[in-house]
């Protein structure tokens, strides 16, 4: 996995990885407060990211922030 984004919200830091081979089927999201991970989760891909990653799958990821944004009370 590579590092693709990240970003810093209240405390806390959002980091998504991109899979870099094939045995890695999604985006992996983890969610760190004060050097503890709050969230860490793997979201599956429609598209292997050949030459990265598809709109349909970075529209997945930004969808699944916004959630854990709402959820962590971070809105």
């Amino acid at each position: 996995m590579q590092e693709w984004r990240r970003f810093d919200l209240a405390g806390y830091v959002f980091v998504a990885y991109l899979p870099s081979n094939e045995t890695e089927t999604g985006w992996r999201l983890t969610v760190t407060a004060a050097g503890e991970t709050v969230r860490d989760e793997v979201i599956p891909m429609l598209h292997p990211p050949v030459f990265g990653p598809d709109v349909e799958d970075v529209a997945a990821l930004d969808q699944r922030v916004e959630v854990l944004i709402r959820e962590l009370g971070l809105e």
